[in-house]
């Protein structure tokens, strides 16, 4: 039996995306290429940073993972592993066969995973698809030591044959066993009625094959189980002026088994390839389809009859001639979900409360500016801090889920800067949240999800998060600047910095006089009230800001450079 710890400290293994292609040698330093990085350690707004000096390429394949703290251990592009460095890790170059210069073009084609009975060391899984055909044909796992090459990390065991037929040429995924430790790991044959059910267990890897009844029509799009695991969802669009299919199916947690199959056809024959993602509390399923984004009610009655339309491509977003349209979609460790785009750009669009119905979920196009171009990769994910079904059968390692305790905050009436809404991201499966709100008021509440609460005053204010079961309790913390604070001094800029458009009814480009080729920038964009609403990075003396979500108003953008202040500058958006 492995200790608790092992099922705790899987929290922070998807905090840290990769994204982007091609700087370094491939391109000028100061030019659109290169890696944008989201951290999500602080969990108000991903720390975005952009690096054109790392040459590496994404296209459509994207795995990344770090420790239990957060900190990057290794990604892949689906061709080679690289390290926290951003080298080819050792013996992590060509997991698959073939030349992909730009990296694999499959989605969901690769997926990491913690080894279950050694610390530091990983199991990376990944599809190799057949030459020139969107089909796969093999599926292996590489495992990667970080104990080796000075915490850089090793490829110790390399392409091991797990499935060896046509599947899918990607779109594999996994969900926690309902002991909490294991994984089921799930992949369709192709164009057929079977799957494979993979189990990651202190065993071993072991298959398993289920056949289901009825059709199944395999092409490209997404998979994705819910993140309580009781829900498995595909969407496919087998080709252009044919239907796209969503097909829902319940999971067994303990013995793999799909069952009870819901269909639902979506008659947009000219449109790409869909994507698909789920809201933290597993009730609303997002279809991300090239220019509509969908929302269905899982807990309904009847599920395809409480669809709801929550976005349509806002026909100005445009990169070059490609449309900036909707495609994979990723739940993040803040709670938001984030989708990309098929064709590329500098942008990702987000959800901002999933959890709520209809339009109130708000979702965002261009809601995350890119620093550096990227195609249409977003990393590949299961829900890491799922714990097991307790009382049931296979509750036997007695892990037990004991609560952790995660919340965001978010400002979003922007006429109260004294109103706060609170985000419940605790996992384990509390049934009790005490919230301190630092301001003398306290609530008690056995209802997970948002809070909302006013402040009396600005100022600054400790606000705790209490998350408690029958098992036991987590309490987090977290200081906030509420109110109005003061604004930014403006004279004290060491360079004339310039602002262009300014106003400008979309993004603003910096430029930052003195500034070398290779000195990396970062600006993180505040309101008036003081609040933190954007930050991006580049390297070189000119970059941009995405301003195309903000709301009408003043902004200050406060520049360093190489960790050096510089100065700040006045933002109007209109």
């Amino acid at each position: 039996m492995l200790p608790l710890y092992w099922t705790i400290n899987a929290q922070k293994h998807d905090y840290y995306w990769i994204t982007g292609s091609g700087g370094g040698n491939q391109s000028t330093p100061t030019d659109s290429f290169g890696i944008t990085i989201l951290d999500f350690n602080p969990l108000t707004e991903p720390f975005i940073i952009g690096d054109q000096a790392i040459s590496n390429n994404f296209h459509t394949t994207n795995s990344t993972m770090c420790d239990s703290a957060g900190n990057l251990l290794f990604y892949t592009n689906g061709v080679n592993i690289y390290d926290s460095s951003h080298q080819i890790m050792d013996n992590g170059q060509a997991i698959v066969t073939g030349s992909y210069p730009l990296g694999y073009r499959s989605p969901l084609a690769t997926l990491s995973l913690a080894s279950l009975t050694h610390p530091k060391q990983y199991f990376l899984f990944n599809v190799q698809r057949k030459p020139d055909y969107p089909v796969g044909e093999k599926l292996y796992y590489n495992r990667i030591d970080m104990n080796l090459n000075n915490g850089l990390g090793r490829v110790v065991e390399k392409k091991k044959l797990v499935i060896q037929d046509s599947i899918n040429w990607g779109q594999i995924v996994a969900t926690k066993h309902a002991n909490g430790q294991d994984w089921w790991i799930v992949i369709q044959q192709f164009n057929n009625n079977k799957f494979y059910k993979v189990l990651f267990s202190e065993s071993g890897i072991t298959k398993v094959e289920q056949q289901i009844s009825g059709d199944v029509i395999q092409s490209g799009g997404q998979a994705v189980f819910s993140p309580d695991g009781r829900r498995y969802i595909h969407v496919t669009h087998p080709l252009l002026g044919a239907p796209a299919y969503i097909d829902i199916f319940d999971f067994d947690r303990c013995s793999g088994e799909l069952s009870n199959r819901k269909r639902h056809t979506l008659n947009h024959p000219n449109y790409f390839l869909p994507g698909a993602s789920v809201s933290p509390d597993s009730r609303f399923l997002y279809i991300t389809f090239d220019r509509i984004v969908y929302q269905y009610d899982l807990w309904a009655t009847d599920i395809f009859a409480s669809e709801e339309v929550v976005a349509e491509f806002d026909t100005n977003n445009y990169y070059y001639i490609w449309p900036l349209d909707f495609y994979l979609a990723q739940l993040a460790p803040d709670g938001r979900i984030y989708a990309t785009t098929s064709s590329g750009g500098f942008c990702l669009h987000r959800i901002r409360y999933p959890n709520r119905k209809g339009m109130d979920c708000q979702f965002r196009q261009w809601d995350i500016h890119t620093p550096t171009g990227r195609y249409s990769d977003l990393p590949n994910h299961p829900n890491y801090r799922l714990g097991p079904i307790d009382g049931s059968a296979c509750d036997t390692l007695g892990l037990d889920n004991h609560p952790l305790a995660r919340f965001r905050w978010d400002f979003e009436d922007t006429i109260s800067p004294l109103r706060v809404t609170f985000s419940d991201l605790s996992a384990y499966e509390p049934d009790q949240w005490t919230w301190y709100f630092g301001d003398g008021t306290v609530l008690d509440t056995t209802a997970s999800g948002e809070v909302v609460h006013t402040f009396p005053s600005p100022g600054t204010y400790t606000v705790c998060l209490v998350a408690a079961n029958g098992y036991s309790s987590d309490t987090v913390c977290h200081t906030i600047q509420i109110g109005t604070v003061s604004a930014p001094e403006l004279a004290t800029q060491r360079v004339a910095i310039a602002a262009y458009p300014n106003p400008s009814p979309q993004d603003f480009t910096l430029h930052v006089p003195s500034t070398a080729e290779w000195q990396r920038v970062d600006v993180e964009l505040s309101d008036l009230h003081g609040r933190a609403v954007l930050r991006t990075a580049w390297r070189g003396s000119v970059g941009n800001i995405g301003g195309r979500e903000l709301a009408g108003g003043v902004y200050f953008a406060r520049v360093t450079v190489e960790g050096m202040d510089v100065g700040t500058v006045k933002l109007v958006k209109i």
